[in-house]
């Protein structure tokens, strides 16, 4: 079963946005975005690195910008291989 989005990652952001670095026509990266203090901030990142339409890497974001939490797919067969919190 393919990894669901983290908490943070999801509809309940304020808004989130998509990127195609590679210009494939395929989303690379979606960013979520949330807001403390009035101020907006990433609070989740997701990136497909090997353009399978799944993420691969998934970052967590405190509101000061540091990151909480990262879970990779180092294999990328769908399941988190990895989990860390610099």
């Amino acid at each position: 079963m393919p990894n669901p989005a983290p908490v943070g990652c999801n509809a309940a952001a304020a808004h989130a946005d998509v990127l195609d670095l590679n210009n494939d026509g395929q989303p690379d990266v979606r960013r979520f975005f949330g807001t403390d203090n009035g101020q907006e901030f990433v609070q989740c990142k997701l990136s497909d690195l090997d353009g399978d339409g799944r993420w691969d890497v998934a970052k967590i974001y405190a509101p000061s910008g540091k990151v909480t939490t990262e879970m990779v797919d180092l294999d990328f067969d769908g399941v988190v291989d990895q989990v860390t919190h610099p």
